[in-house]
């Protein structure tokens, strides 16, 4: 068995992280980690590193008559602003693709002195260096990476020129929702080479004199998100610009050594993307999508706590899969299939109370893949148990077929538990009978017509004893052994016993007549029985030797029984029953004589009874 449940442990685990290594249940894996997100919701820890301001409605409704491409002095007055609050930085998550300047030489319209000096302000706060633009990353139609950048104007103006872009990528999964990003998209030396989040990391880093290499690699990782959409601090465009002197100082203490992100955040812009909290199938059936500038600004937060979940190590992941194998295959091979199955759910959801406690402290647990090796583990632990319990029950009707009516085998075969064919103590009532003076009709007939009397005899009393719950045990000569109360176990199995015996004194009176009819002219004597009975504990099971097994009781109270029916020739008593089993019988016996003897083999002495009747059967 040991070697069995090694062999499970290793197959189970080997199969899983074959799983794991293709991916099968990746999609599995991220479900469990949009959940993870759901249940932390809004995550404890510092105050957050980025807030945005937002380009809302109010804001829009601002500056009704001026389109967003001549927003170049509203933004740079926004910037410098930020600048004076203590803004380390400021991101603009906006393409500038085009400028008003390039717009209008677009349109080929006249060169005034205003469509000249219109984007001074703009390359005013660019040249501070403290501006990063976005740019985005595309393959062209060669299949080559191509990187969009902003209007010339406004890259010249930036100390850096590239080296101030970030640019603007968000990844999705197969299933459409950002849960990664890579902070270096490009490691051939190109410039710009950050995305928007890294970039702004990467400054926030500088200000506070810390080294980021270490945190701008070009693996992907996972977002860890403060919470649903609207976690991310903003600030509304509208307030900055028109800040009441009473409401500057909650915004210098909103945006003071904190990254800015500024971004369009207007439903007509459709910048909005799904995240872990988009499907929330755990408390509702909306769908929340989140901006790309509160992406952006969660993959900053990631970058600068370093907290973004790591999967395990392999060695750990490993370990983690075979020591729950390990228990889930003793649980499983202990348990029946539906407790198995209720124990397989709860080391399913403690596992997941284990991944979440784990996910909140940045560590990723395959629980999926642990789920996987868990329900594995139990079809095959099922599988092996079902096909021992059938090899077990074939084992138990070919031992005990012969001995049992098909209704006690069907009941037996029935039962959650079977009989121990290795033995087992339990409560029985013993029967002894044999036929008086069978000697003397043995030799008044020949072989074959002894033959013939035993079998249609036994087959008769074996029908009384097996209808009523008993096993004919074994036949010895002219006598039989049959037991009550195993392997079907009867409360009632000592009055069972009785009732049996009675029956089988009565058919000894028909089978005379039988036998009288049969044998007419032989002079054969009187057919008379004597039938012994005895209750107590005794030994059950598979007895014998590696060449011959049988099913039988052996103990103190078969002893017993086998000598109170030695003593019905002695008492002229048809049938003697123990004290033990008379009151084990219940109400109603009718007894005739009553004696105490001692047994032999017993040191101690017995009180027997002649069974005369029973007047009320209650089965």
């Amino acid at each position: 068995m040991k070697k069995f449940g090694l062999l499970i442990i290793i197959v189970c685990v080997l199969i899983a992280e074959i799983s794991f290594r293709n991916l099968w249940l990746a999609p599995m894996e991220d479900n469990y980690i949009d959940l993870w997100h759901q249940l932390a919701d809004v995550r404890s820890g510092p105050p957050a590193s980025v807030v945005i301001v937002s380009v809302d409605q109010p804001s829009l409704e601002a500056f009704p008559d001026d389109p967003l491409v001549f927003w170049g002095p509203h933004f740079a007055k926004a910037i410098a602003r930020l600048r004076e609050a203590g803004a380390i930085a400021v991101g603009m998550d906006f393409l500038f693709a085009i400028n008003s300047e390039s717009w209008l030489q677009k349109l080929n319209l006249p060169q005034s002195d205003i469509g000249r000096t219109y984007e001074i302000p703009m390359r005013e706060q660019l040249s501070s260096g403290q501006v990063v633009l976005v740019g985005q990353a595309k393959k062209n139609h060669l299949g080559e990476d191509e990187v969009f950048l902003p209007v010339v104007d406004y890259l010249y103006a930036m100390p850096e020129g590239p080296g101030s872009v970030g640019l603007a990528n968000l990844f999705q999964d197969d299933d459409g929702v950002v849960r990664h990003f890579i902070s270096t998209l490009f490691d051939d030396g190109r410039k710009p080479d950050l995305c928007l989040g890294a970039e702004l990391a990467r400054r926030f880093f500088d200000h506070a004199g810390k080294d980021s290499a270490a945190s701008l690699d070009s693996l992907t990782r996972q977002i860890s998100y403060l919470g649903p959409p609207g976690t991310i601090p903003r600030l509304s465009f509208y307030d900055l610009l028109f800040a009441e002197e009473q409401d500057w100082a909650r915004i210098v203490q909103q945006v003071k050594d904190k990254v800015i992100i500024i971004s369009v955040e207007q439903d007509s812009f459709n910048d909005l993307h799904l995240t872990p909290y988009s499907r929330r199938w755990l408390f509702d059936s909306t769908i929340a999508m989140m901006s790309g500038a509160e992406i952006h600004a969660n993959i900053a937060e990631t970058i600068i706590r370093g907290n973004s979940p790591q999967p395990l190590g392999t060695f750990v992941r490993l370990a983690w899969l075979a020591v729950a194998t390990c228990l889930a295959t003793v649980i499983f091979l202990r348990l029946g299939s539906l407790t198995g199955l209720l124990a397989f759910l709860a080391l399913c959801l403690l596992g997941g109370g284990f991944a979440y406690s784990l996910f909140l402290k940045a560590l990723i647990v395959p629980l999926a893949n642990l789920q996987f090796v868990l329900g594995l583990c139990y079809l095959v632990c099922l599988g092996s148990k079902l096909t021992g319990e059938e090899r077990y029950r074939k084992k138990i009707q070919q031992t005990m077929g012969p001995y049992v009516s098909k209704d006690v085998m069907t009941e037996l075969m029935s039962r959650d538990r079977l009989p121990a064919l290795g033995g087992e103590t339990m409560e029985v009532s013993a029967l002894f009978s044999d036929i008086r003076g069978f000697t003397t009709i043995s030799e008044k007939l020949a072989p074959h017509e002894v033959v013939e009397i035993l079998n249609t005899y036994y087959s008769r009393i074996c029908d009384i004893i097996t209808d009523q719950g008993g096993i004919v045990d074994k036949f010895i000569g002219d006598a039989v052994m049959a037991i009550f109360g195993a392997p079907v176990s009867h409360p009632d199995h000592a009055r069972r016993c009785l009732l049996a015996g009675l029956a089988m004194n009565k058919e000894a009176v028909e089978f005379q007549s039988w036998l009288h009819q049969r044998f007419p002219d032989r002079q054969l004597p009187d057919f008379r029985i004597g039938v012994g009975m005895h209750t107590g504990e005794a030994v059950i099971g598979n007895i014998g030797s590696s060449q011959r097994m049988e099913y039988t009781a052996i103990g103190d109270t078969i002893n017993v029984a086998s000598r109170l029916e030695g003593l019905c020739k002695k008492f002229s008593w048809s049938m003697i029953a123990s004290q033990e089993c008379v009151r084990a019988a219940g109400d109603g016996i009718e007894v005739g004589g009553t004696e105490t003897v001692v047994p032999t083999g017993r040191t101690g002495g017995i009180v027997i009874y002649e069974i005369k009747e029973i007047k009320m059967e209650t089965r």
